[in-house]
């Protein structure tokens, strides 16, 4: 028929080959790095596996030193299993990560490599702690979390109360990471610190140094040093 329109199917639709589907990959919302002790630290774990797998399901990125586990008898694989990064050298650990976990506190010469603004999460020992690493703190704008300072109604430490009561090391691990999941969970995924803080009473327990200043009491009168209160700050950023 005269004027009849031919359409060229081939041409028209061109073949899907050359035009793979592209899935892209979840951004991650935050990363984290999971700092190794020294030798003769606690056999327990405040995360073990399990728990880093719960961070890994929730699209953070952990990373690892080789050893994390290694006093609490959990292997690198166990982790390896659970999603972890391995990267052994803590300078960049610290580029990598704005957040880093370690059960026993940073020494000091780990305390020196941090970058400014860094936010920490371990143990405070004030007695065994120095002045030249509480300045370290504040000169490097450092927040810095004690995990056992957590306290309950009754100002208890409550993970004191939980490695005296559970009765295996095990024990101790799972117990210590259902109480400090969900607080680490609220820490990682706020860009500003301060929402997390708000919305978590227990971060605002265990908080000792927001942003260079120290929010724990007897902390800054060991040192002679000045402190706010941490919900007085809060309250001046919003």
């Amino acid at each position: 028929m005269s004027g009849e329109l031919h359409i060229d199917l081939e041409t028209v639709i061109p073949d899907v080959l050359e035009f793979p589907l592209k899935i892209e990959t979840p951004m991650h919302i935050s990363s984290v790095a999971l700092i190794r002790d020294e030798e003769g630290a606690d056999s327990f774990s405040i995360l073990p596996p399990e728990a880093v797998h719960t961070l890994v399901e929730q699209n953070i990125q952990v990373y690892m030193q080789h050893g994390f586990g290694s006093s609490a008898q959990y292997t690198d694989m166990e982790y390896a299993d659970a999603g972890v990064i391995f990267e052994d050298d803590f300078r960049q650990l610290t580029t990598l990560c704005k957040i880093l976990i370690k059960q026993c506190p940073f020494s000091q010469e780990q305390l020196e490599m941090l970058k400014e603004g860094q936010i920490i999460f371990t143990s405070l020992d004030m007695q065994k702690m120095k002045e030249t690493e509480i300045k370290l703190h504040l000169q490097k704008k450092v927040s810095a979390f004690g995990w056992n300072l957590i306290h309950g109604d009754r100002q208890e430490p409550l993970c004191d109360a939980i490695i005296t009561q559970q009765v295996s090391n095990l024990g101790i691990s799972l117990a210590l990471s259902d109480l400090l999941l969900p607080i680490l969970t609220d820490l990682i995924i706020h860009p500003k610190i301060r929402y997390a803080l708000q919305k978590n009473p227990a971060l605002m327990q265990c908080i000792y140094c927001y942003d260079g200043t120290v929010c724990h009491e007897p902390l800054a009168a060991r040192f002679h040093l000045p402190w706010r209160d941490i919900i007085s700050l809060c309250w001046e950023l919003n």
